[in-house]
């Protein structure tokens, strides 16, 4: 969960100077946790003399398991002194402090005579530029394990603490993350489109600690959810037939009629901590993926122009339950044309 600080920001790191410029904006994943860092505008909180050495964040967050930062120091001092700290707060009495020690936890944002080392461990490099000769700018992510109690605890507040000075060390901080225990879905499931006779899957990834448990839920009427089995999914345009709904991908079997309309899923994802729904993923019956490989292209062309040369569905050349009349009529003309380019420019249904 990346926490919103954006409150106390104080300055914009591309603004810094020396070849900061190359500093990455807006989003980003560093070491594969996401930060919310603002694409315009200030984006990072800087110490300076008192009362801004202290950045005092409320947070809340179900079974804490780490604290996730992008931290530098302006400056810095080598250990084994500290001079900066994290501490954190559980609202059943959880406590835990980390103290960032120069050249071990945390370095000066700019290569040069200040702190240049890391441990390579709790502190890894995420972001190094060379663009600017001589002139080096990197950001490093700090890795904060809280201890067992928090899991049974709400995190509710992360303290930064500087006792640095200037020409010395301030602390700057660019991105706060705090991984749970607790389920979320780390990878939403995606819409898909399927020819009417074909078999489409949607997949879910779990994040948190598991085990997990899964529910696929169908949309039974407009932001009305209900628990699919495995079997047939009630649905107007012909059957959809599931299987494996409580597992973390969803297998769908289609054999839709004309103008089958849209269906949505989602999943709901439970371990000990508590559940999570994922977002709605849509199913597009895709009537003009004549040759069903989930793409319309000129394959699938080939395919309609031979129809639409025959006309007439009852015509004893034309495939089985004429495929190509995407309207309806009986017949595959200039009509089932239309509908046909409009998914053919598109390459699918979606």
């Amino acid at each position: 969960m990346p926490i919103d600080f954006s409150i106390h920001f104080t300055e914009r790191i591309q603004s810094r100077g020396y070849c900061s410029y190359t500093y990455p904006s807006g989003p980003q994943v560093y070491g594969g946790v996401p930060f919310a860092i603002p694409v315009s505008g200030l984006n990072t909180w800087t110490a300076s003399v008192p009362p801004r050495n202290v950045l005092d964040l409320p947070v809340s967050v179900q079974a804490a398991t780490k604290v996730h930062t992008i931290a530098q120091t302006i400056w810095g001092a080598g250990g084994p002194g500290s001079y900066a700290r994290v501490e954190c707060f559980g609202d059943g009495g959880g406590y835990f402090r980390k103290n960032l020690v120069g050249n071990s936890d945390v370095r000066d944002f700019l290569q040069g005579s200040y702190t240049n080392s890391i441990n390579g461990t709790t502190t890894k490099n995420v972001f190094y530029s060379t663009s600017c000769p001589s002139i080096w700018v990197r950001l490093d992510k700090q890795e904060i394990v809280l201890p067992a109690e928090f899991l049974t605890q709400r995190l509710v507040r992360v303290l930064f603490s500087d006792f640095g000075g200037a020409g010395f060390q301030y602390l700057l901080v660019h991105g706060i993350t705090v991984e749970s225990a607790c389920a979320s879905v780390s990878q939403q499931p995606a819409s898909r489109s399927s020819c009417p006779t074909g078999i489409a899957t949607l997949s879910v990834v779990a994040g948190g600690v598991g085990p997990f448990t899964y529910q696929w839920q169908y949309e039974s009427d407009i932001n009305s959810w209900t628990d699919a089995l495995d079997g047939v999914v009630p649905y107007a345009g012909g059957t959809i037939t599931a299987s494996n709904v409580e597992t973390d991908h969803l297998q769908l079997a289609l054999n839709t009629t004309h103008g089958a309309p849209p269906i949505r899923f989602r999943c709901v994802v439970t371990n000990s901590c508590g559940s999570v729904t994922s977002d709605p993923a849509t199913l597009v019956p895709c009537q003009s993926d004549l040759t069903c490989d989930n793409v319309v292209d000129d394959d699938d062309f080939v395919v309609f122009v031979a129809a639409y040369n025959l006309l007439d569905c009852a015509d004893p050349a034309m495939a089985a339950d004429c495929p190509a009349d995407l309207n309806g009529d009986a017949f595959v003309d200039d009509s089932d044309f239309v509908l046909f380019v409009g998914s053919y420019n598109e390459l699918g249904c979606i």
